[in-house]
């Protein structure tokens, strides 16, 4: 009897991957730690925010500026990171099908006999 090979595709391999990594990211979230993730990651963004305000007055315009800039990276960085995983956590509330590799439903009668 022939060996049986089978192998996926670049694209069902990919489609796969995004499903591994939206269950890892999933688990994350559900893991006792992540509450403490978030708590550690709120509490970096407010000190940035009280030292930027505690610098207003201590140093030059520009390193104010600069300053805010590095807050402004630092606020846009977590909320991306926060969009960036709820949205791979949502694969997994969608249909899984893969809408390239779907076959249409097909109405009619298959034992056969025809009208």
């Amino acid at each position: 009897m022939p060996e049986l090979k089978f192998e996926l595709s670049e694209h069902e391999l990919e489609f796969l991957h995004q499903i591994h990594n939206a269950q890892a990211i999933k688990e994350l979230t559900n893991h006792p730690g992540w509450p403490l993730l978030q708590k550690l990651s709120r509490g970096i963004i407010g000190r940035m925010e009280d030292q930027h305000l505690e610098f207003s007055g201590k140093g030059t315009r520009d390193a104010y500026w600069l300053s805010g800039a590095r807050l402004a990276g630092a606020r846009t960085y977590a909320k991306l990171l926060m969009e960036s995983v709820f949205k791979e956590v949502g694969v997994l509330d969608q249909d899984l099908t893969d809408p390239r590799t779907h076959q249409p439903e097909l109405d009619g009668d298959f034992n056969g006999d025809s009208d």
